[in-house]
């Protein structure tokens, strides 16, 4: 399971990933902004997607994190994410970290 170090590895420094820390209640929350279409190809643009993925996490005692919540939002609407699909992101950055 992904710790809480190396999450932070794999999103600081990159520009589509903006979070907040709460140590108060060892929350980490995570905003993840697509690329629009033009920059996913490659191509130019000074567009935003419009499109946000944000995820509440739980920073548990062992450094190990646990999902509370995830959804996307744009497009005047919102849908919840699953947490097992985030938990698959979550082992994913574990393997490649």
């Amino acid at each position: 399971m992904a710790t809480f170090e190396k999450l932070l590895k794999f999103i600081d420094g990159n520009p589509l990933y903006k979070y907040i820390i709460d140590e108060s209640n060892n929350t980490i929350e995570i905003f993840f902004s697509a690329p629009s279409l033009q920059e996913a190809s490659g191509m130019e643009s000074d567009s935003q997607s419009g499109i946000v993925m944000h995820i509440m996490l739980k920073r548990k005692p062992d450094d190990e994190i646990e999902v509370i919540s995830a959804t996307i939002e744009g497009f005047d609407t919102t849908r919840e994410v699953a947490k097992d699909e985030i938990q698959w992101w979550l082992d994913q950055i574990d393997e490649i970290v």
